[in-house]
């Protein structure tokens, strides 16, 4: 589904010369389910469901600014002699990306040679994710949800001040949750790069 840009929510006026608050937006949903039944009898069936559902959401803005937003979820349902076990997935992320002109800061800290076209490119990655999975047999109350959670940013800034120096900032920080234990662990990461060529 293409042609988001138009629609009056996102501040659209119906034609391409009033795009509202984006270049361009595009939605694409897949869908997927199945069913399969293995070794079936009179006196068994076993059936094994699966299904999955992925949204995908990209767009642009006048500023040049690119952002995706996907999310995937999705169920398998297993079930042998009497016992059922549910597995759930939840994936989320976003991905932002942008170029900024840099002459105006390189200038300031005396960077900025006349003639090069310095740039600035920020990457920036949201996640979130999710895996649960329980378990009941008959006559017995349902297990205790296994799995974790887990969520993170990873932000990174690369430059290219002139043909002769490049590198990148970049951050990153994670944490994680077990839905048994609820144990937490968290990480943090940073890393600098520089590149001179001679």
């Amino acid at each position: 589904l293409s042609g988001l840009e138009k629609w009056k929510i996102f501040g659209g006026g119906g034609d391409e010369l009033d795009s509202g608050w984006f270049r361009s937006s595009n939605i694409n949903i897949s869908y997927k389910h199945s069913k399969s039944v293995n070794n079936m009898t009179e006196t068994s069936h076993n059936p094994s469901l699966s299904t999955t559902i992925s949204p995908r959401w990209s767009f642009t803005f006048h500023s040049g600014l690119n952002a995706t937003m996907t999310t995937t979820i999705s169920n398998d349902h297993a079930e042998n002699n009497g016992v059922v076990t549910e597995n759930n997935k939840l994936r989320i992320g976003l991905q932002v990306r942008h170029q900024f002109k840099a002459q105006g800061f390189l200038a300031k800290i005396g960077l900025y040679k006349p003639g090069s076209n310095p740039s600035i490119n920020m990457d920036v990655d949201v996640s979130y994710n999710k895996d649960s999975s329980e378990r009941s047999n008959p006559g017995n109350l349902t297990s205790t949800p296994t799995g974790q959670t887990r969520y993170g940013v990873s932000p990174r800034f690369s430059y290219q001040v002139t043909r002769n120096l490049s590198g990148a900032l970049s951050f990153n920080f994670n944490r994680s949750k077990n839905l048994a234990t609820n144990l937490t662990t968290t990480s943090l990461g940073l890393g600098v790069e520089a590149t001179f060529v001679f």
